[in-house]
């Protein structure tokens, strides 16, 4: 073992980062809260790019997360940063490795190399480097992090727990309002693309959200193959479009309401287009694909009838116009007064108090995310007038519009 120290202030910490070197096989780096440079390594982590430069942006990247994260570089490498908790505050973290997801093949090294414009000498030391990690693939990432958690805090996590974690808070270069307000345009302007494709995931479509995570970190999406003979970037874009085509048509066979599963298709596809960086790519497609796999396990866990469940695609739809139980009477074939006793059976509140649901839940979207004024939002809503609006809100919220979004200015960051 190899291991270079800085008189550290815990020498436990010492022996616990020495156990999870030997335990792991990888390099094991202690850097404190804060601190510039590292201040234990055990192992030797060699590696192209200014090493404690990277382990910074890592750690910048995993941010306040309690959690294990798991960081890829545009070049492949990969590292576990652990946070080491001091009475539930993050007193410094740890960086395992680095190591590989998969060794790069030919094309894909072509790729990247055009893609940051490399010269020769920088492609020959690249591959000496990658020729020099380990290849572990996310799921066995996820038990390396999961097990230095538990050494080093002594509280054990679910690896399916640091996996979800993962690709749920990967950081978004288009940010989540954002996508929120190209949703709430796409529902007022009707703007739904059919991005179907041949199926291929079951999971998606059986609503099983736990096989899906396990899937997907378990494979390497780098590795479904080049589609693009330059760019890796473009490569990687178009293999994400063919997953979200994919997903979207086995989410409609798994019950999930057709125009909606249009429109998310629709939203993912544009949100992964407008990203310029391959990392960013790889995770948004995970989330989308998660996405899918939690919609339609809900649908499948409300169970209700075709007739209700056009109805509330319909609504989703139609939230912008105005939508009557006539409208839907229309649309299922069924008289009003039998297809009202059918919704609020089903659906547990009469049809007028669902609507008026779901046009105060994308209010608060609007309030949240949009600048548009009050009485703006109430008349794209279809409320009769901003009076109707702020009695309906208030009634489904414990406060008028105004008082939400005052509320939301204070919010922490």
């Amino acid at each position: 073992m190899t291991a270079t120290t800085k008189k550290p202030s815990n020498p436990g910490l010492a022996y616990f980062c020495s156990l999870i070197y030997k335990s792991v096989k990888l390099p094991v780096v202690w850097v404190a809260r804060d601190s510039k440079s590292e201040d234990m390594v055990f192992g030797d982590p060699l590696m192209v790019v200014d090493r404690t430069s990277m382990y910074r942006t890592m750690i910048d990247k995993a941010g306040s997360s309690k959690l294990p994260i798991i960081c890829t570089t545009v070049y492949l490498d990969r590292m576990i940063i652990v946070p080491v908790l001091n009475n539930d505050q993050i007193a410094g973290h740890l960086v395992i490795g680095p190591s590989l997801s998969q060794f790069p093949s030919e094309e894909m090294m072509e790729n990247i190399f055009n893609d940051h414009e490399a010269t020769r000498s920088e492609r020959v030391r690249w591959l000496q480097y990658w020729s020099s990690l380990p290849v572990i693939d996310m799921y066995r990432a996820a038990h390396i992090g999961v097990l230095a958690y538990l050494i080093i805090n002594g509280v054990a996590l679910e690896a399916d727990d640091v996996l979800l974690h993962n690709f749920q808070s990967e950081q978004q270069l288009v940010p989540n309002s954002h996508i929120q307000l190209t949703l709430s345009d796409h529902m007022e302007n009707a703007q739904i693309v059919d991005t179907a494709n041949n199926p291929i995931f079951d999971h998606i479509r059986n609503g099983n959200k736990a096989a899906v995570v396990k899937l997907l970190a378990s494979s390497s999406f780098e590795g479904q193959g080049v589609l693009s003979r330059r760019s890796h970037l473009r490569s990687l874009k178009n293999l994400a479009i063919c997953a979200v085509a994919r997903a979207t048509r086995e989410a409609r066979a798994g019950g999930m309401l057709t125009k909606l599963s249009y429109q998310l298709s629709d939203l993912h596809i544009q949100h992964i287009e407008e990203m310029t960086d391959v990392r960013a790519v790889e995770h948004a497609t995970k989330k989308a694909l998660i996405d899918f796999v939690e919609r339609v396990g809900q649908f499948k866990r409300k169970s209700v009838s075709k007739a209700i469940a056009d109805c509330m695609d319909y609504v989703f739809t139609n939230l912008y116009n105005k939508i009557t139980l006539q409208d839907l009477a229309t649309l299922t074939g069924l008289n009003e007064k039998y297809l009202s006793h059918l919704f609020k059976k089903e659906v547990g509140v009469a049809f007028s108090q669902y609507l008026q649901s779901e046009r105060v839940e994308e209010a608060k979207r609007l309030l949240d995310l949009s600048n548009d004024s009050i009485s703006s939002i109430a008349t794209r809503l279809n409320f009769y007038d901003q009076n109707h609006f702020i009695k309906v809100f208030k009634k489904h919220t414990g406060m008028t519009p105004k008082r939400f979004r005052d509320k939301k200015e204070v919010r922490p960051l």
